[in-house]
Parts: C-alpha cells; structure tokens; sequence
C-alpha cells in the first residue's frame, strides 16, 4: 500500500494502434513500417518502387465529371486494389475493370 503523502504513479503511456501515413493521408497498423497503400514509411520516405511491387495488377476505371481514365494498381486483393485507387484519386467514381489492360509501348 502506497504512503498517503507519495505522489500519484505517473499514467501508463498510451500507444496508437495506427499511424498517419504522410504520402497519402490513410491510417496503417503500428505493425506495419510500411504504407500499404502508397508504399511511404513510417519517416516519411517513399520507399515504394512500382516496377519491382511482386503484387499483381488490378485494372481500375477512374471516373470526374469530365475526365475518364483506366489504370492499374497493384495490390494483393481486388478490395485492396479499390482501397489504394480511391485514396489515389479523392473525388473520384472508381470501379474495378475486368480486362486486362495494354501495358505496351507501340502505342497499341
């Protein structure tokens, strides 16, 4: 039992289950040291490289009130890949494609 003139024992600190990724301004668990979403660390570096991500592609159509793009991300589930295309492009209609999209380079 504590002396009643002892000073209060100080409060057990308090730990965030997330953290704020800062290159796209989603949550990530405190156990990842790796955003997910746009591959930025816990520091603040981009250490994300989209040609070497071992996920597969996920073809997304980005739809503005005037604008229509199709793209791909990479992620490891179509949700995932849904997840990541919205925090892309805030504002946007985005819907999962079921093609396969044309990565070539001739324009074709």
């Amino acid at each position: 039992m504590q002396h009643p003139t002892s000073p209060a024992p100080a409060p057990e600190p308090r730990t965030a289950p997330t953290w704020r990724c800062t290159g796209c301004d989603t949550y990530v668990a405190n156990t990842a040291w790796v955003c997910t979403t746009c591959g930025v660390d816990r520091q603040g570096n981009d250490t994300y490289d989209y040609a070497t991500d071992p996920r597969s592609e996920h073809p997304v159509r980005v739809v503005w009130r005037d604008d229509e793009i199709t793209d791909a991300v990479r992620a490891d589930s179509p949700t995932e890949a849904l997840e990541a295309a919205r925090a892309n492009w805030p504002g946007a209609t985005v819907a999962l494609v079921e093609q396969t999209l044309d990565r070539s380079t001739d324009g074709g």
